[in-house]
């Protein structure tokens, strides 16, 4: 058991447990030190529908717990009164749509704030790569752009993309400042900023065309 105990230790797990009650999320000196209450969304889905279902994931507010396992908090319409953002059922339903199979446990808590705060710098990194990832597409755009290298219509509809993923990034990242006080203002001002460009410069090209 005490060997077990430390390979467990070095693996880093986290703890879940499934409760009876709700619990709220519990904040201390503007931190979260509790998610409260979670649902646990588990999937499957064909191998030609994998591309799919990642993306529709990354307009979720949730935490990535393992592969193909992510949790929302219980509680989402509280900070989505308006049920902009994908929700677990949401979720469930649009997986099932193609072809996947899906299990939802709800009421489930980590039971250890080291994991807590682990999962937190997970989910600041994944929405930092989100950014940057979103900062490379417009980079290459606009250097397309100077370059005299695209097409009207295929920038229109590349800047129409790129306009979209603002959009939910910008929606996912105020969700998860009022739930988990992750505050990424400053990295999503930085996407607007590489976007705004190029939006300019194409504008700036069709009025000298």
């Amino acid at each position: 058991m005490h060997k077990v105990l430390k390979v467990l230790e070095k693996n880093q797990p986290i703890v879940l447990k499934r409760i009876k009650e709700i619990n709220k999320r519990t904040i201390a000196n503007g931190k979260v030190q509790d998610f409260g209450s979670l649902v646990v969304v588990t999937f499957r889905v064909p191998k030609d529908e994998k591309e799919r279902v990642r993306n529709v994931v990354k307009k979720a507010p949730c935490i990535r717990l393992c592969k193909r396992v992510y949790a929302f908090y219980q509680r989402q319409s509280r900070f989505d009164p308006e049920n902009k953002l994908i929700d677990a059922q949401r979720l469930a339903v649009l997986i099932k749509k193609h072809g996947g199979e899906v299990k939802l446990l709800p009421k489930i808590v980590v039971l250890n704030e080291s994991s807590v705060q682990r999962l937190l710098d997970d989910t600041k990194r994944k929405v930092e790569k989100e950014v940057f990832d979103m900062r490379q597409r417009c980079l290459r755009l606009y250097y397309k752009c100077v370059n005299n290298e695209y097409k009207q219509r295929q920038v229109s509809e590349s800047l129409r993309k790129i306009k979209r993923q603002f959009q939910w990034l910008r929606r996912k990242t105020t969700y998860y400042k009022k739930w988990i006080r992750l505050d990424l203002s400053r990295d999503l001002m930085t996407a607007y900023r590489a976007f705004n460009k190029v939006r300019q410069t194409v504008i700036r090209i069709n009025l000298e065309t």
